[in-house]
Order: C-alpha cells, then structure tokens, then sequence
C-alpha cells in the first residue's frame, strides 16, 4: 500500500502453501493503519469480485456446485497483548488452511499483532480462483485502501466474474484470433533445435522400481 502523508504503510504478500483443495496469502502491514478503512476497503473488493463469495455445500456428492453466497464476514482478531503475536497468528492461519471446508468457501481474517502491525489472511477455493487471482484480490484491496485514504475514486480494477471469463474464453476458441495465434507459434516453432541433454543424472533413462513379491 503506497505511502502517503499520514500513512506509512510497508506491505508484503506471502503466498500460502494451502493444499490441493484451496489457495492462500497472507497480506503483512507494518506502520500505522485505519482499520476502519482498511475493513471497508476489503469489503467492497468482496462485493466486487464474486469469486471470493462462491461457496458449494459440505457433504454433496459428486463435484462441488459453487453458488453465490451473497458475502464474505471479515473475522477480526487481535493478538497483540500473546506472549508471541507472530506466533500466535500463525496457528491461526494454520488452522484455517486445514479447515473441512476449505476447498468449499473463502474466509478471510484480519489479525491485529501490534498497534502497527496488522496481517490480513484470505484463503480461497482453488475451484474458483487460482494463486494469481488471489495475488489480484490483494493487489486490488491495496489500491482501494489507497484510494479511500487520500480520497481518490478507487477506479476501475474490479475482477472479472468466472462466468465472464467463461464467455471470454468461448469467443476467442471461436474466433479466428484462436487460429491466427495457433499457426504464429507453430512456424515460429518450426525449425526448434533438438533438446539438449545434460551429463549425470538429469540424462540417466528412467528405472522401474520393482514392487513387492509375492511373499511380502
């Protein structure tokens, strides 16, 4: 989140090993911070992005169906006043990565670890949104926060919808852009040299590993 003059605000972004069933980051915010505005900067990117509100109900058979589920809470926390903040929130965090239904629902968390020093977690079905699309709902929070503190409109930049990628991706497959691109990287590609093989063991053929005999 850029500086201004009454806020010095530094930021990192940690992408969160979250499993096959979600994605995750942890968004860290040292310097001084409006916590109101911050909360309401994270609720527009919510209504903006319907991503982020599709949930599928625990215990369906079959593949998960994700319906809108109209919102997203923001939980609030603070750890400030733990004998290890930082601690602390990392078993949080840890806990929401193996929740059940992590695969099926967003949450999100914004943890307070000193009087500047706040974490916001938001974790994601891999479903519905991928690593780099929950790097764009951090980046895009950032720029609303900015906005609303220097007083600016927030501008365009919301997320597209998935059924608006959807319709995107069908008109280019049905488009002669498709073909055009196609035909670009297979002449472009035409006359590649042969792969180079390194010495040692990246160059060794591959081995069968035997499996068990019949008396094991």
């Amino acid at each position: 989140m850029p500086d201004t003059s009454e806020h010095h605000t530094a930021h990192g972004t940690t992408p969160i090993q979250a499993g096959a069933a979600a994605v995750a980051e942890v968004v860290e915010i040292h310097g001084p911070v409006d916590v109101t505005v911050l909360q309401d900067a994270i609720r527009q990117v919510v209504a903006e992005a319907e991503a982020v509100r599709l949930r599928a109900a625990s215990g369906a058979s079959g593949p998960p169906e994700f319906t809108d589920g109209g919102s997203l809470p923001l939980t609030m926390v603070d750890l400030a006043d733990e004998a290890d903040p930082a601690a602390a929130a990392e078993a949080r965090v840890r806990a929401e990565l193996s929740a059940a239904d992590a695969g099926l629902r967003s949450a999100q968390t914004l943890i307070r670890l000193a009087a500047d020093r706040f974490a916001w977690f938001h974790r994601h079905p891999r479903a519905v949104l991928d690593t780099f699309g929950c790097a764009l709902v951090s980046r895009r929070a950032a720029e609303v926060y900015t906005a609303r503190i220097v007083g600016t409109p927030p501008g365009e930049g919301a997320l597209p919808s998935p059924a608006g990628f959807a319709e995107e991706e069908a008109a280019y497959r049905n488009s002669p852009a498709r073909e055009a691109d196609a035909a670009y990287w297979r002449e472009r590609f035409a006359h590649r040299p042969e792969p180079l093989e390194l010495p040692g063991q990246l160059g060794l053929p591959g081995r069968t590993v035997p499996g068990p005999g019949p008396d094991a």
